[in-house]
């Protein structure tokens, strides 16, 4: 957890820092940036385990209260994100503002209590704590309270949309009396209805459209139409048994690839064709890849024993993405160049050598097929990458770039980038995502969409902390304290907020079955005994609130 710690700017970017503890005394050692904020792991009792950053401090050389520069910041970013809420017209439930001015109170009094004494004192944790619960339940209802408020503007739109068709269709009718065209029973019966309902119709949407033109909600008019629950697979078919529970609640498919088993075991060829015609055939849309998965657990022999011979590797990855697009592209619909572009250097190639391959991947799928959307994948998406392993880069990889620049680079080239895919690996120790809180979640997307792409978000999140032998990367949690109940709470409080969010096209959960060999430990949607878990069923919900089918 120490090796997770690391400084924030004030532009948001990341920095390592160097931290020794030394009994009561954590020591950061920071670059020389003004307005720093350090992000700390800390468990919040209660809540949960989470990284939480500190309120903008000064560089000195006598220690602050390490929990109450915690509270203060926890606290600031949730009034800051309220604040902003506000200006566009939601305004907080009452009972948010009592939890805020709680965690006020309590801040207040755990800073009095800091200032009286220079050593470390636990009353003055306690009192941070307290501050920090009263802190995340108001950042709870904020969030619920914004979600609803998309889905009522959602249920609004459609109801919206719904009249106006009929008031077409009517028009339609009209026109076909001006010009004496004989109407039929069903137009005459449509006149009629129409006549005797209109003024409710009016009336009802009236009311239902009533707010003002400063809402958050019509700043959100992108987020109207249907968005994806996917999940992420591979080649293996779906057993009969899974079909149901996979049908009430998916309405997509992101497909997998493994290029490492494919060269292995050209049969899988087969296999995999058999998995896209099913999809197809069901009407599910379908993303296959990412083509190239720059993680060493994905790539084949030949390819590695390659290592630093940037043409030869560019070759070979021609041939081999010519080869999958030309055989599946009847069938599918949008494509995943390549992932792990800024994080894994098995290859020996920079990170510019990777973005220049990522950049002739997506322009050869362009060309062997026109009509496709494309997109390219980033892991670590905070930028968690340029920190330390086990949580970032291995020591040796010192050219990392932050995920950010990366995508911002690939738009300089002027290909046609159809959307981002961010993947989120929560909680896990190697390659992965420290838990944030939610408001965090918030202000991440928010600069990513900055880049005017639609989003398409992936998460693996785990319900277990024992050791996972299907799993390809075995990186253990670094908190342990994750459970089916604790996988399930952080996707209840993160993810509906996340939907809501206008730039969020989708989201994909990254495994389906624990028992077959899948991506991290312990984060599929059933369990190694074949038992569904229950974030199954809040995916399930999420798919019927925002595929406008209610």
């Amino acid at each position: 957890m120490l090796r997770a710690i690391h400084v924030i700017a004030l532009d948001g970017a990341i920095h390592p820092a160097d931290v020794t503890l030394r009994g009561h005394v954590l020591e950061v050692l920071v670059p020389d940036i003004d307005n720093i904020r350090v992000c700390i792991p800390w468990t919040i009792p209660g809540i949960t385990h989470q990284l939480i950053t500190t309120g903008t401090l000064m560089l000195t050389d006598i220690p602050y209260h390490l929990s109450v520069e915690l509270a203060r910041g926890l606290c600031n970013a949730i009034r800051n994100l309220a604040a902003d809420w506000e200006l566009l017209g939601l305004k907080p439930s009452e009972k948010y503002q009592e939890h805020m001015l709680q965690a006020g109170h309590c801040l207040i009094k755990a800073a009095l209590l800091a200032h009286d004494t220079a050593e470390w004192n636990a009353k003055v944790d306690d009192l941070a704590n307290i501050s920090m619960q009263f802190s995340s339940k108001a950042e709870m209802l904020l969030l619920r309270g914004y979600t609803e408020r998309i889905l009522q503007l959602r249920q609004s739109a459609c109801n919206s949309q719904e009249s106006t068709q009929e008031l077409r269709k009517l028009e339609n009718m009209q026109a076909k009396l001006e010009q004496n065209v004989l109407l039929n029973d069903d137009d005459v019966s449509a006149i009629l209805n129409h006549m005797e309902s209109s003024q409710d119709i009016v009336l009802n949407t009236v009311d239902e459209m009533d707010f003002s033109p400063e809402d958050t909600a019509l700043h959100s008019m992108g987020s109207l139409g249907m968005k994806q629950v996917g999940i992420a697979t591979d080649y293996r078919p779906i057993e009969k048994e899974l079909k149901g529970l996979f049908f009430q609640t998916f309405n997509s498919m992101t497909l997998g690839i493994s290029w490492k088993e494919l060269d292995a075991q050209p049969q899988l060829w087969e296999t995999m064709q058999a998995q896209v015609r099913w999809c197809y055939s069901n009407g599910f849309p379908l993303t296959f890849g990412p083509l190239v998965n720059f993680s060493p657990e994905y790539l084949p022999k030949k390819v590695l024993d390659m290592k630093g011979n940037f043409e030869d590797i560019c070759l070979c990855v021609r041939a081999y993405v010519e080869q999958v697009v030309k055989r599946f592209r009847p069938y599918v619909g949008a494509w995943i160049a390549t992932s792990c572009v800024n994080s894994c250097f098995a290859l020996g190639l920079t990170v510019m050598e990777q973005l220049e391959i990522t950049a002739q991947v997506m322009q050869l799928i362009h060309e062997l097929h026109p009509t496709s959307e494309v997109t390219t994948s980033f892991d670590q998406p905070w930028g968690d990458n340029i920190l330390p392993a086990p949580l970032g880069a291995a020591e040796t990889a010192s050219n990392t770039m932050s995920p950010l620049e990366c995508a911002d680079l690939l738009l300089q080239t002027k290909l046609k980038i159809s959307a981002f895919r961010l993947e989120f690996n929560v909680g896990y120790g190697a390659h992965a995502t420290y838990n944030r809180h939610p408001a965090q979640w918030i202000r991440l997307l928010e600069r990513w969409s900055l880049f005017g792409k639609p989003l398409f978000l992936s998460f693996s999140v785990p319900s277990s902390c024992n050791a996972d032998e299907k799993a390809r990367f075995h990186t253990a949690p670094l908190w342990d304290g994750w459970t089916p109940k604790q996988q399930t709470q952080w996707a209840a409080i993160v993810l509906p907020a996340l939907m809501a969010k206008p730039s969020v096209a989708g989201i994909d959960w990254n495994g389906l079955r624990d028992y077959r060999t899948h991506d991290y430990p312990h984060g599929g949607l059933i369990s190694t005994t074949g038992h569904v878990k229950k974030v199954q069923a809040l995916l399930a919900e999420l798919q019927k609130y925002f595929s406008n089918e209610t």
